[in-house]
């Protein structure tokens, strides 16, 4: 069965966010009406972003 994410934007994975490109990408992202999880090694370095309260962010590491 497909799903069709078109009404509600795509769902998006964001892995760097803390840095220069992802900190830029993810406003973006969600002002174009897309769904975005960040992945962050330190999730607490994302809170003071102006739209922290608008992302998912979860810890974790993509070399672990």
């Amino acid at each position: 069965m497909e799903h069709d994410d078109t009404r509600a934007g795509l769902r998006c994975l964001v892995t760097g966010a803390t840095g220069y490109i992802g900190g830029r990408l993810v406003p973006e992202l969600l002002d174009a009406g897309h769904r975005v999880r960040c992945l962050a090694r330190s999730p607490d370095r994302l809170r003071d972003h102006p739209w922290a309260g608008r992302a998912q962010v979860v810890a974790g590491d993509v070399t672990d």
